[in-house]
């Protein structure tokens, strides 16, 4: 019979996506929130010896200097450039808040800021930031192509 805090990380290694595709691992951040959510019941050390043994490694003092440590430089840098996402699109003239990733990484070197196309869309996507479409609201993929809708010609 596992113990419970057993079961907490072999949850935390089922659910977490970037666990369970083969190459990848959970990221500093969501290791180290698991073990804050936990840590009260279990301490931080038996928590990641039971990672360990489910394919997570974390260290101990991983999670100490996350907590205590200052940011990350990527994510001062990024903090700083999604303010300078409102910046660029407040004002009517430049899109009104509902520019894509190319048009909004223009205005971003227009401004002077020196950022790559990628770190643009790496950003809105997290933010949760689109473009508007003409003519009609965006829908997931699925609806798109009318999957819910299509015929079973195999007959499953």
């Amino acid at each position: 019979m596992r113990m419970p805090h057993e079961r907490a990380a072999a949850s935390l290694h089922e659910s977490s996506p970037a666990a369970s595709s083969f190459f990848a691992r959970p990221s500093t951040s969501v290791v180290t929130a698991f073990i804050d959510d936990h840590r009260a019941r279990f301490g931080v050390e038996p928590i990641c010896g039971v990672l360990t043994g489910h394919g997570v490694k974390p260290a101990p003092n991983t999670h100490y200097a996350a907590k205590s440590g200052p940011p990350s430089t990527r994510a001062v840098r990024d903090a700083e450039l999604i303010e300078a996402f409102g910046r660029c699109t407040s004002t009517p003239k430049t899109g009104r808040g509902v520019v894509g990733y190319r048009k909004m990484w223009h205005l971003m070197r227009r401004d002077g800021y020196q950022v790559s196309r990628c770190t643009v869309e790496r950003l809105m996507r997290q933010g949760g930031l689109c473009a508007v479409v003409r003519g009609c609201p965006r829908r997931p993929r699925w609806q798109r192509f009318g999957a819910e809708t299509m015929a079973d010609n195999v007959e499953q």
